[in-house]
């Protein structure tokens, strides 16, 4: 919100006709009027936050999708080395969690 000027606060004033969300805007163009406020946290600071706080979540978010790429690789393995072992394609299912099509698909 630091990084809104008053034309754009008074937009989004204009936008909503909830009282709370008015009352809410008014403080907060107090505050964002405010020397002393301004002495705790520039625009850019909170700016980086912002960027910091969509960067961590991005970080997050590949490493649930590397988790899940590694556990996919893991069946695979497994399923492979059961088939070369010669175990029906049922139990490979059951012990990986992998379908009949997917584990049909593996190749050697």
């Amino acid at each position: 919100m630091l990084a809104l000027n008053l034309k754009e606060l008074n937009e989004l004033i204009n936008i909503t006709h909830d009282e709370r969300i008015v009352k809410y805007m008014e403080e907060l163009k107090k505050v964002n009027r405010s020397p002393k406020f301004r002495e705790y946290i520039t625009e850019e600071q909170d700016k980086e936050f912002i960027l910091n706080s969509v960067r961590n979540e991005g970080i997050v978010e590949g490493r649930a999708e590397g988790r899940l790429e590694g556990e996919n690789f893991q069946k695979i393995q497994i399923a492979r080395n059961m088939l070369n072992d010669k175990i029906n394609l049922e139990s490979i299912s059951n012990y990986t969690g992998l379908s009949i099509n997917q584990i049909n698909s593996i190749k050697f």
